[in-house]
């Protein structure tokens, strides 16, 4: 005898089948909401690494430095090559240190410290006020101003209790070099592109008046750091602090740019490109498909 409509009802196995195709679609909404997610924060830390390189060029524009809350001595060095000479105030004497001597000039950020592409350190550079040369004459260029990084890394005889190095953590699984190339960072500089990890951002003795550094006063230069690359076993914090100390491997470059990677998902990456307008340096954020080269 035949029911009628109303005393249908699903089968057993309708039922499985009705649940399932629920449990997919509400597993395929899940994984949509999650890369959503996922990409809108790694926008958001690739726009925060952006504004935090614009503040460190800021700093440098302004003379900003965040230092140790004694200060810090600085002099020249009795040896030769002359070199910034740096010392921790004496206790019970001048706290704030002397600085006559020298003057803070510029900011470096080294990224992938240690191997790890989500590390990276923010230095402050010290150099000489007056020409390593000649003391009666004022620095017209890195040769004569020797800047140094205020770093105790490097082997160097920096004292620890006054670094002023800043270590950072790229968030939400942001990194340089993911892909495990070190095609990812790198400078120009006219008709040459190196590889790099470390950039500088310097002002330039020779665009200071007759008082030498002046904050707000001169042009800030844009420099790689050459004989480093990322995913170089070598190329450790100290490598990248001895580097800094040498001058004659700080080249001045046209333009910079650094991929980041998304360590959680390679279907997008971002680069930052820093260049020169006029005496001015500024950044700009592109997003890509697909990983860094």
């Amino acid at each position: 005898m035949k029911t009628g409509l109303g005393n249908q009802a699903f089968t057993i196995i309708e039922t499985l089948i009705v649940l399932a195709v629920s449990a997919m679609m509400i597993l395929i909404a899940l994984l949509l909401v999650g890369n959503q997610q996922q990409k809108n924060e790694f926008i958001q830390a690739a726009h925060d690494i952006q504004s935090e390189m614009n503040q460190v060029i800021s700093n440098v524009q302004n003379g900003y430095y965040a230092l140790p809350p004694n200060g810090l001595n600085c002099q020249r060095s009795t040896t030769s090559p002359v070199i910034p000479e740096i010392s921790a105030p004496a206790t019970g004497g001048n706290k704030l240190g002397t600085n006559s001597d020298c003057v803070l000039m510029g900011r470096a950020m080294q990224f992938g410290v240690n191997g790890k592409p989500a590390d990276y350190n923010i230095y402050n550079l010290a150099g000489l006020r007056n020409s390593s040369a000649n003391a009666n004459v004022l620095s017209a260029n890195l040769m004569d101003a020797r800047p140094i990084a205020l770093s105790s890394y490097g082997g160097g005889a920096y004292p620890a209790a006054e670094d002023t190095t800043e270590s950072n953590t790229l968030e939400y699984g942001l990194g340089v070099g993911y892909s495990g190339t070190q095609q990812a960072m790198s400078f120009t500089f006219p008709g040459t592109t190196n590889l790099a990890s470390a950039i500088a951002f310097i002002t330039d003795p020779g665009s200071t008046g007759t008082n030498g550094l002046n904050p707000g006063t001169q042009a800030i230069r844009l420099y790689g750091v050459e004989a480093t690359s990322l995913n170089n076993s070598a190329d450790t914090r100290d490598n990248v602090v001895q580097e800094l100390n040498r001058y004659n491997f700080l080249i001045q470059a046209d333009s910079a740019k650094i991929c980041f990677d998304d360590g959680r998902n390679t279907n997008h990456s971002a680069v930052i490109t820093i260049g020169s307008n006029n005496r001015q340096l500024s950044t700009s954020l592109d997003f890509k498909n697909g990983p860094c080269p």
